[in-house]
């Protein structure tokens, strides 16, 4: 169960759902807020910090980026971002279900290829 939290000026309103791990693709932090995106690109805002998610979560996601973390089942493909040949270039992971690859951190790439490899 994840919570969707709804500020106002008013009390806090907080709503409950239910979303199923196999339908979550990713979790993103933007200014200081953890988002759950899901396979049909729904967002939800989620309590508490990516490293609170990252620690919850366990064996189920990796991380990708210092912003992102990916659910492992969602993992597909690494791709290059830019056509550069250098070593140094940028690389994405791509998403089931999500169009856009998410930036993959230089430091990550090789855990994310790892588990690639063990899914063939």
């Amino acid at each position: 169960i994840y919570t969707l939290s709804l500020h106002d000026a008013l009390p806090i309103l907080v709503i409950m759902i239910e979303i199923p791990w196999q339908q979550a693709r990713y979790l993103m932090a933007e200014h200081k807020t953890v988002f759950l995106v899901t396979g049909d690109r729904q967002s939800y805002e989620l309590p508490k910090t990516l490293v609170y998610w990252e620690e919850l979560l366990g064996e189920k996601i990796i991380r990708l980026h210092r912003n992102a973390l990916a659910f492992r089942h969602t993992l597909d493909y690494l791709i290059r971002l830019d056509d550069d040949d250098d070593s140094d270039s940028a690389w994405g992971a791509q998403i089931l279900d999500i169009p856009k690859p998410l930036p993959v951190s230089r430091r990550q790439l090789s855990a994310i290829r790892k588990i690639l490899k063990s899914k063939v």
